[in-house]
């Protein structure tokens, strides 16, 4: 069996903070094969965003750490216990990353083009003349029109779905093994949301790269991921490929949010919620965390943490999914 590309075992990632310690990521493991998709779902504050940013070294240092005991291993070398010379060297050559918003992550007073520029001339050098055919290059690649005259534009003379092809144009700089997108179509509309994700599958195909996608809508990830992993209160709760687990989705808080997905063959009417909210991740894990929300509550949720059941169709952290008493 080959060794994954990317292998995260155990992750666990808290933060100080004034009302003490967040407990954001608790114990995650999946990994990722090459030019495989894998998506990663859960609603916000779920721990999505932090896992991204655990496997790259993007934490707060003072405030964030990871535990002893996790791993994240990408082409089989441990990240965790990497340099930050080394972690530079990663960033952008093996794992690209594509950040949440885009308007907060460019820089607002450089042109488009420069700052794509400073990522290949960071890691290969290269001169302006060769570096600049090679930025108006990508430009046209993630379909942005008139790449030679977009290269001189600000972030704020384009559009947001200009600015994410922006971003994917600079994760895509260096051809990484890898590509991170982070809730890549937030904010957009539903035509220029399709667009993206049909770019991001097409450019993963084009480059051969594996690609993990971090969304809180299962709908957007069903588009382009083989598989799915989803996330509740620091953990992944329930894992399968796309078919299986929109069948036969096992844990109740999956089944919530494919009840939430709006669906162009029902009856118009209120779109579908979970009632309540994420817990709080300083509060103590007691039983499972989905027990205050969930229609099929037991009692032993309330006080015992269900371990991961496995089934031919992925695998499940509920007591529901495991064999009968």
């Amino acid at each position: 069996m080959s060794t994954p590309l990317l292998d995260v075992a155990n992750l666990c990632t808290e933060f100080e903070t004034e009302q003490g310690t967040a407990h954001a990521v608790r114990g995650v493991s999946f990994s990722l094969n090459p030019g495989e998709t894998l998506g990663l779902v859960g609603e916000s504050g779920c721990g999505k965003s932090v896992t991204a940013l655990s496997i790259l070294g993007l934490l707060p240092g003072r405030r964030a750490r990871t535990l002893e005991g996790s791993s994240v291993r990408f082409r089989g070398e441990e990240l965790l216990s990497a340099s930050s010379s080394r972690l530079r060297e990663v960033r952008g050559n093996g794992i690209g990353m594509v950040f949440q918003e885009p308007m907060t992550s460019l820089n607002p007073v450089l042109r488009v083009g420069e700052q794509i520029a400073e990522t290949i001339r960071e890691h290969e050098g290269g001169r302006n003349s060769s570096t600049r055919g090679r930025v108006i290059d990508l430009l046209e690649r993630v379909g942005i029109p008139d790449p030679d005259v977009r290269y001189n534009a600000y972030p704020h003379q384009l559009s947001g779905g200009m600015r994410q092809r922006v971003m994917l144009a600079i994760a895509l700089a260096c051809g990484p093994d890898l590509l991170i997108a982070d809730e890549p179509t937030t904010a957009l509309d539903v035509t220029i949301q399709a667009q993206i994700l049909d770019l991001l599958d097409g450019l993963r195909r084009e480059f051969g790269m594996a690609l993990l996608l971090i969304s809180h809508d299962l709908g957007v990830v069903a588009r382009v991921a083989d598989r799915v992993a989803v996330m509740y209160a620091g953990r992944i709760v329930e894992r399968g490929r796309i078919p299986d687990l929109f069948a036969k989705a096992a844990h109740p808080y999956t089944q919530g949010l494919l009840r939430a997905i709006p669906r162009l063959d029902a009856r118009p009417g209120p779109l579908a919620a979970i009632p309540g909210q994420v817990p709080d991740p300083h509060d103590d894990e007691v039983g499972c965390p989905f027990a205050p929300r969930c229609p099929e509550v037991m009692t032993r949720c309330r006080t015992e943490l269900p371990p991961e059941f496995s089934s031919s169709a992925g695998a499940s952290r509920c007591w529901l999914a495991g064999p009968a008493d």
